[in-house]
């Protein structure tokens, strides 16, 4: 008999160990989830780049080249699949080519043959008014070989060649890094906002360093032929006071046609002692006739009517002419 109060389908409870195995098997499905989740997102992530890169030249820890150069760069980029050959391809620029030395394309920045080939050394200096800025600078634009071919089934692959035959890309312990962006590379590296394409390469090697050069002697102070800048007409030879000297254009050479009269007004610059050149100056042009200074087969001449240091008024008379650090003739007007 029932209590008028108690309901004959009350619910049972569940015993106290059956809910710890429901749970614990929520969260093993839960974990399996997450990690099969987790896994094919790292899957993807590490999926390869749809082109190949290889350096063969040179390897690891090579010691490269004789006195800083004689070494070569030698790479390959092969597609990974048919899929990825448009990346390539000859409309994407990839294309044989040979990239004469002595042409003006010839200079650090883009391949013309594998325009978004990245190449550079850890080693390369930073040169001011040169296109070297230092281990950013993409070096690609030196390769001279870039051939093309297909391998494999039908994969494009391209051959790129840097037969480094100058000094000048530094010396000691060096990293090459080379790699591929798709579209043009730049001429100087940024560190983010490049598509890579491929892979990236590092090769730790050595670069011979070049023979020791004398240092040279300092210019001495007193020097009887300077180099100064002049307002009107810019760096000029002067004499040891810094007084303008000139050229006479009616010289036959170093003979001269200043005679007489002309001599008073011209004097001929005749310092005392061996000539000593200050900076800038080609050693190689300096000579004497007759005592007088020569300069690049010009004889000199100072003018009586400067007054100061840094006058040229001179250079305004006709058939006489201030002189460049190049022997080149200075006029005014």
């Amino acid at each position: 008999m029932h209590s008028p109060l108690e309901s004959p389908h009350k619910p049972k409870r569940q015993p106290p160990g059956r809910r710890i195995v429901i749970l614990t098997a929520l969260s093993v499905a839960a974990a399996l989830t997450f990690a099969t989740g987790a896994s094919a997102a790292a899957k993807a992530k590490a999926a390869p780049k749809p082109v190949d890169l290889s350096v063969f030249s040179p390897g690891t820890n090579d010691v490269a080249g004789t006195n800083g150069s004689g070494f070569v760069i030698d790479l390959a980029l092969t597609a990974r699949n048919k899929a990825a050959n448009g990346f390539l391809s000859a409309e994407a620029g990839y294309k044989p080519l040979f990239n004469n030395p002595t042409s003006p394309t010839f200079q650090p920045g883009t391949n013309g043959g594998a325009p978004g080939l990245v190449v550079l050394l850890s080693t390369t200096p930073d040169t001011p008014g040169t296109p070297f800025h230092g281990p950013n600078t993409n070096l690609a634009g030196l390769f001279q070989i870039n051939g093309v071919g297909s391998v494999r089934g039908g994969l494009t692959q391209t051959w790129n060649t840097w037969q480094v035959g100058k000094a000048g890309f530094g010396s000691g312990p060096s990293v090459l890094t080379a790699y591929v962006v798709k579209g043009t590379a730049p001429a100087v590296v940024p560190a983010t906002r490049l598509e890579v394409i491929s892979n990236t390469v590092k090769v730790p090697f050595t670069i011979t360093a070049p023979p020791a050069q004398a240092a040279a002697a300092p210019a001495p102070a007193n020097a009887t032929l300077k180099v100064a800048k002049g307002a009107a007409l810019g760096d000029l030879l002067v004499d040891a006071n810094g007084r303008t000297l000139y050229l006479f254009e009616q010289d036959q050479g170093t003979r001269t046609a200043c005679t007489g009269g002309c001599l008073m007004t011209w004097p001929p610059y005749q310092p005392a002692g061996a000539p000593t050149v200050g900076a800038g100056l080609d050693p190689t042009k300096v000579g004497t006739v007759n005592g007088q200074l020569t300069y690049a087969g010009h004889l000199l001449y100072s003018f009586s009517g400067d007054r100061n240091p840094g006058d040229v008024n001179g250079a305004a008379i006709p058939s006489f002419d201030a002189v460049s650090p190049s022997g080149a003739p200075l006029h005014v007007g």
